[in-house]
């Protein structure tokens, strides 16, 4: 009888396979770094306001809990490294975008969300689209850690104030707890409650959006089970504040002052805080009794790691490659962005700004240290000017030589309800200046207790004149590529509707003070006129 001998295995081509995978481990490794110096600006102030606003402070938590997600699902990921996708080059090229974007215009959202992107790219350029499905989810939980923008951080803040004092007050009354609210101010007679950025809610609904994901990820159950539990954060965040600020009010109008006061007030926000996580997890237990009745711990773990046939073929490099060489191509293009010289045009500092125009003659009123605050870095001026003596018309002005840095003016609509102001028939109007420009403004009515007031203002953005921040934001963007310019300001005028005459008297006043100033201010806020050209 003929021996055959047994077949073996081709250790070889398994070995050198693997082998594949360790280079395309390293190659990976490397991409991710140059990732990471292409987008260090963004990744950098990222991690400022983490530090520095606790609202944020959770994001540091958030990227551990990725790479555990993705550790646990490694036995779903080995099988797949290696079989990339040419996906990862529109993804990478989608990044770089955004980061050009966000240096351009100094929105910090675009290049921590394109950092994500690029992440993203290396994903699909080291296990294609099934890696890309395991990723997914975990990595989206980075966006929730990126912060919004200033100026739609500053109005969403102040409407959540407002909601909450609202709220707060309204439950404080339905205990027959006197109360007076006036904007973030409620009054209760021998203490003054002060609403701040602080108490928005914002420091419970940015974390409770992240744990209702997590809990969301974790929950294994139907989408719209899910759904619930995530979105739940929300009301959750604005009921527990609202509480918060009541329960405030009820030991300050037991006890006194201290109460809204150091260790007690931390303390207050710490417990509030957990109570909302015990309303989430009790949520689940709700939900459960619609369903299979299962104990919390049943209803949150991890989902089963996917299987996938290890595919022992050639490992791709060249997507990665080509996302390397992308990401290496966008550090040289960030380094001429970031250097680059942005244009100031010459102008006049506010503080000179004539204090007699005409017959308006101008007095700078008490609070004009106030208005530091409200606008932060930037040139400014507050004063109220007469007519010979009449009723007065204030003036703020407000100009920035670069919004680059996240600072920009900011809409009357956010800080005037804040104040005790209400807004009322904001409308757009367009007025003929004395140069034949067509000056278009908003025109607002606002009232406050018995005060009412007109206001006219308008963003002066490089010689447009505009209504809405948002659009300022995507002609900042514009001009910050073509002019090399991101400097402007905000005009804005206040006169008082008096008892004994009739809005349209108002009207005329504004009007008539408008166009003795507005020959003046080009010289303190640059139009249009002025480009890099005329320095050089």
């Amino acid at each position: 009888m003929k021996s055959v001998p047994m077949s073996r295995p081709d250790t070889g081509a398994a070995g050198s396979f693997h082998h594949s995978r360790r280079w395309l481990a390293l190659l990976a490794v490397i991409t991710l770094a140059l990732l990471t110096v292409a987008f260090f600006g963004g990744l950098e102030q990222l991690v400022q306001r983490w530090s520095s606003y606790e609202e944020y402070s959770h994001g540091f938590f958030v990227p551990p809990i990725v790479l555990w997600l993705l550790w646990r699902q490694r036995r779903s990921i080995v099988p797949i490294f290696g079989d990339a996708s040419w996906l990862a080059v529109p993804a990478i090229l989608l990044a770089i975008l955004f980061l050009l974007t966000g240096e351009y215009s100094a929105l910090f959202i675009l290049i921590q969300a394109g950092f994500v992107l690029g992440l993203m790219a290396i994903v699909l350029a080291t296990g294609g689209l099934n890696f890309m499905k395991i990723a997914a989810v975990p990595m989206f939980m980075l966006i929730l850690t990126i912060p919004l923008p200033y100026f739609l951080e500053a109005e969403l803040s102040a409407r959540l104030q407002l909601l909450s004092t609202t709220l707060g007050s309204a439950v404080l009354d339905l205990l027959n707890i006197p109360v007076y609210t006036q904007g973030n101010l409620i009054d209760l007679g021998d203490f003054r409650l002060q609403i701040q950025d602080a108490c928005s809610g914002l420091r419970y609904l940015y974390p409770l959006l992240s744990i209702g994901f997590i809990f969301a990820y974790l929950y294994q159950a139907s989408f719209w089970r899910r759904g619930v539990l995530f979105l739940s954060a929300i009301p959750i965040s604005i009921l527990m504040n609202v509480i918060r600020i009541a329960g405030t009010g009820i030991l300050v109008n037991l006890w006194g002052p201290a109460m809204a006061e150091g260790f007690l007030h931390e303390f207050a926000g710490w417990l509030i805080f957990m109570l909302c996580l015990l309303i989430m997890a009790g949520e689940i237990k709700l939900l459960e009794q619609t369903g299979r009745k299962r104990s919390l711990g049943e209803s949150l773990s991890l989902p089963e790691p996917a299987h996938h046939p290890d595919k022992a073929g050639l490992v791709r490099y060249r997507p990665l490659l080509v996302v390397a060489f992308m990401t290496a191509f966008a550090i040289l293009a960030d380094h001429h962005m970031t250097h680059r010289q942005e244009y100031v045009p010459p102008h006049l500092p506010l503080d000179s700004f004539p204090l007699q125009l005409g017959n308006w003659q101008a007095q700078h009123p008490d609070d004009i240290n106030h208005a530091s605050e409200l606008i932060g870095t930037g040139d400014y001026l507050m004063a109220n000017y007469r007519e010979n003596n009449g009723t007065p018309v204030n003036l703020f002005l407000s100009y920035y030589p670069s919004q680059s840095k996240g600072v920009s003016p900011h809409s009357p609509e956010v800080c005037m309800p804040g104040n005790g102001w209400i807004m009322s028939s904001p409308t757009v109007m367009h007025l003929a200046m004395p140069d034949g420009h067509t000056l278009s403004l908003l025109r607002a009515t606002i009232s406050r207790s018995n005060e009412q007031q007109l206001m006219y203002y308008w963003f002066d953005e490089r010689g447009r004149d505009l209504t809405n921040a948002y659009l300022m934001k995507w002609y900042l963007i514009r001009d910050a590529i073509l002019t090399h310019r991101s400097d402007g300001g905000m005009v804005r005028l206040i006169t008082p509707i008096l008892n004994t005459e009739l809005p349209d008297k108002a009207d005329q006043r504004l009007q008539s003070f408008l166009h003795t100033i507005y020959p003046v201010l080009g010289a303190y806020i640059p139009d249009s006129s002025a480009t890099a050209s005329d320095n050089q």
